[in-house]
């Protein structure tokens, strides 16, 4: 199958419904992306049906796409060549997106494709987690903060939560074999404010391996000492 058939046999599986400006302009992101890999390490993943599933409609997971739906703004936490955060943005216009990455390299191409493209409610942010998280422009002022293959799961919350609003949510996108990380994770979820962690599954189109959606609500505002210094969640998860 090619890119925009598997694109659109995917998420008519889910009843996701799209328009044929949503399709163009998902295509013109996978062009782009597959186009700038050509010199630039975007991803290993191949064009084609490859893409269509493991970018597009992973970032585009029913789980997902009905908790943003609802926000009014969000943070792509290491967003390298765009996802989750363009697919999001480009089938949620209403919500305001903001793709961070630390590498500059990747948010000039980044802003080039949302120029480019005219996603109007999408914006660029350069920096580490462990800075933003700190910065009062955008320290707990999101509805969601959310990640994908970006670290293990304590790291991950140690990025994320202190980005979102009380009330609001991060989500960690996740594989199949999730449990040792769930585990590893109560300490962190404590000391950083979320409420108790929410497990969803979900397959990408024909296949049969479950993915995982792991959403930490966050319900009291997070201690000024997190996020500790750049490197320190990675070296050092919260136990």
């Amino acid at each position: 199958m090619t890119f925009v058939e598997t694109l659109k046999a995917g998420l008519d599986a889910w009843q996701i419904p799209y328009t044929e400006e949503q399709i163009e302009k998902l295509t013109a992101v996978n062009r782009m992306v597959m186009e700038a890999n050509e010199h630039m390490n975007l991803t290993a993943i191949p064009d084609g049906e490859p893409s269509a599933k493991k970018h597009f409609l992973d970032s585009l997971n029913p789980p997902t796409l009905a908790k943003i739906r609802s926000c009014k703004a969000i943070i792509d936490v290491g967003s390298g060549a765009g996802f989750p955060g363009l697919p999001l943005a480009i089938m949620c216009p209403e919500v305001s997106v903001t793709l961070m990455d630390s590498r500059k390299k990747r948010v000039v191409f980044l802003a080039e494709v949302i120029e480019t493209l005219g996603i109007a409610n999408a914006k660029t942010l350069t920096g580490r987690a462990e800075d933003i998280g700190r910065d009062p422009a955008h320290r707990e002022k999101y509805d969601v903060a959310c990640a994908r293959a970006v670290a293990s799961l304590p790291t991950l919350l140690e990025y994320l939560t202190p980005l979102v609003k009380v009330g609001g949510q991060a989500l960690c996108y996740k594989g199949s074999d999730i449990q040792k990380e769930l585990k590893s994770s109560k300490a962190a979820v404590r000391v950083l404010g979320c409420g108790k962690l929410c497990l969803e599954k979900y397959t990408l189109f024909s296949e049969k391996q479950e993915l995982n959606i792991v959403t930490a609500p966050k319900i009291r505002a997070t201690s000024t000492q997190f996020p500790r210094l750049p490197g320190k969640p990675s070296k050092s998860p919260i136990q």
